[in-house]
């Protein structure tokens, strides 16, 4: 693979944290009182032009302590609000605070699209405007069900939507990927160094649904096999404490972060073969 940086791992347990989310103004939010230590962090991004979550359905126990962020990548403001289940059969996705959006009129604006005080809602992020992002803590609803999450910006509600899962097995219909929200961010160009990687900007976003790396994206399909670069970010859930050892093999250069810590660099360009090793003291959880 000539002149290509990529970013990848042969260890079945890591997170990708490197370069991603460069330009993001982060809130600054503390933990509000009682939610100093949390059961649960979700974090949902916008896919850039794509007018979707990357995440359409997430599952928490009863009574767990969520903290959410939301992350617009996109070039527009959105908003997730997670609503009640509603009272027809299967739920209506949060249509009707839709309506009640709609009905708002002109004060839409100047309410950031939001019914205040609309029964069904729970939570909102509030608007976040473009290449920012907002977080936010909730406790879960005791009673288990399928708890939808909208963006009510005019529009965006047909393909901006999911569902939050409340189980008391915290997961009832599929098995978790030790891997959790991974993205994959593209990059076209002739890199020779990780530096030239992080002054360009990715030309697309995609969810990698299955928890794993893949190659297998549209930017690289509509170009060359050569001259790109991915960046992977995800969620690691550690099972145990313990030191951890990550083995990474690419051709050409590229890097490995876990907790924002950098412990492999391959700086370089050169062909596969050569697998670097990088080891760190992990604990328990998310990280």
């Amino acid at each position: 693979m000539k002149n290509s940086l990529t970013l990848s791992t042969a260890a079945p347990l890591f997170s990708l944290i490197i370069f991603v989310f460069t330009g993001i103004q982060a809130q600054a939010d503390k933990p509000p009182k009682g939610f100093e230590k949390i059961d649960r962090e979700i974090v949902i991004s916008t896919l850039e032009a794509k007018m979707k979550y990357n995440i359409g359905s997430f599952s928490v126990k009863p009574n767990a302590k969520i903290k959410l962020v939301l992350k617009n990548l996109d070039s527009l403001p959105h908003n997730l609000i997670l609503c009640t289940p509603g009272k027809k059969k299967g739920g209506d996705k949060g249509k009707e605070v839709i309506d009640a959006v709609l009905k708002l009129g002109d004060k839409g604006v100047e309410q950031n699209w939001e019914p205040k005080g609309h029964p069904r809602i729970l939570v909102s992020s509030g608007m976040v405007q473009p290449k920012e992002e907002s977080t936010i803590f909730f406790k879960a609803p005791n009673k288990e069900g399928s708890y939808p999450y909208i963006c009510t910006f005019p529009g965006h509600y047909q393909l901006m939507n999911g569902v939050m899962r409340v189980s008391k097995s915290g997961n009832p219909t599929e098995k978790l990927p030790v891997i959790r929200d991974l993205l994959s961010y593209t990059h076209l160009g002739s890199f020779k160094t990780l530096a030239d990687l992080r002054k360009t900007k990715a030309v697309n976003v995609e969810e990698e649904k299955k928890g794993v790396i893949s190659l297998q994206h549209a930017a690289l399909k509509k170009n060359a096999r050569d001259n790109y670069g991915i960046v992977w970010e995800g969620w690691l859930d550690v099972p145990r404490d313990g030191k951890y050892t990550f083995t990474y093999d690419t051709d050409d250069g590229g890097s490995v972060a876990i907790g924002g810590k950098e412990i492999i660099t391959r700086n370089y360009v050169g062909p596969a073969g050569k697998p670097s090793k990088g080891s760190i003291k992990l604990k328990k959880g998310r990280v």
